[in-house]
């Protein structure tokens, strides 16, 4: 962490008289770096150790819980959680996500409201560019839209069921489009692995929105289960319905295209699909419940 990091929390702990300790994870991220980079055939640093970082950390807070009977609270926000920026077993670990079903521009109101009468959570953590600190000098806009667009983006696609043509009608790029909902919709399976969330929207993750979350793969002849109920969706934002009035689902390819159907058929009383293609390789589902 970078040393105003490091100041900032320790103003806000002190301004919230809550006890802190400062562990720091360098002899372990050494140790880790030590044992793997022979493994890691002398390939350059990359989001590798900068995921084993928030891993580490992660363990210590775990391992904190473990001894003394806590409850980890989870960090992570609803816009980090549809993209996916955020480390499986780090900085996503927790037994509750306190704040996973609100945008990171809504936790700044928020704070700004904490604040509305004295300054209790530092100013310059409110000012200063959100970074996840796992490398020098990185930002999240290097990674993501900056929050502004991806939060209203995001928005109508989860809470408003908006698809890309209407979103683009109101505004937005259409190359972003299809970037923030390659996102969202790659990363189910992280979001699947989330702590429970505390819901205060009309539409949050976990029971409340539920996506396939793998590639499929079509192999011949191979009869693939798919869950009944699961919807799919595509560039023009028609959604299928698996469901006992459909027939069909189609199959998309990275950039959405339309590659081919799976014909759903009754199997030992499930629906079933199975390709009409058999020798296609494989086909990535994605969509919106």
């Amino acid at each position: 962490s970078t040393s105003h990091s490091v100041d900032d929390s320790l103003r806000l702990v002190e301004n919230l008289g809550s006890p802190y300790k400062i562990i720091p994870i360098k002899e372990v991220f050494d140790a880790y770096e030590s044992v793997m980079q022979p493994h890691f055939e002398n390939k350059p640093f990359d989001v590798t150790e900068e995921n084993l970082q928030a891993r580490i950390r992660g363990n210590y807070l775990m391992a904190l819980s473990n001894k003394f009977g806590y409850i980890l609270l989870n960090t992570t926000n609803k816009s980090e959680a549809a993209v996916g920026y955020g480390t499986l077993y780090g900085d996503m670990c927790g037994g509750l996500a306190v704040l996973a079903d609100v945008f990171k521009t809504q936790i700044y109101e928020v704070c700004r409201y904490i604040n509305r009468d004295e300054e209790i959570i530092p100013e310059h953590i409110l000012t200063k560019a959100p970074s996840a600190e796992l490398r020098l000098g990185q930002k999240d806009s290097d990674s993501l839209p900056d929050y502004e667009v991806l939060d209203r983006v995001l928005s109508e696609y989860i809470e408003h069921h908006q698809g890309p043509d209407e979103i683009e009608q109101l505004g937005f790029d259409e190359q972003l489009i299809t970037r923030i909902l390659r996102m969202v919709n790659r990363n189910e399976f992280k979001r699947h692995q989330t702590p429970p969330i505390l819901r205060v929207s009309s539409k949050a993750f976990g029971s409340g929105r539920r996506l396939p979350y793998m590639q499929i793969n079509f192999l011949r002849n191979k009869i693939i289960d798919y869950p009944s109920g699961s919807a799919l969706e595509y560039r023009n934002g028609i959604s299928y319905l698996i469901g006992d009035d459909v027939n069909h689902i189609l199959m998309l390819d990275d950039d959405w295209n339309v590659i081919g159907r799976l014909q759903l058929f009754e199997y030992d009383g499930l629906r079933i699909p199975k390709p009409e293609k058999p020798d296609l390789e494989c086909a990535t589902i994605i969509g919106d419940m």
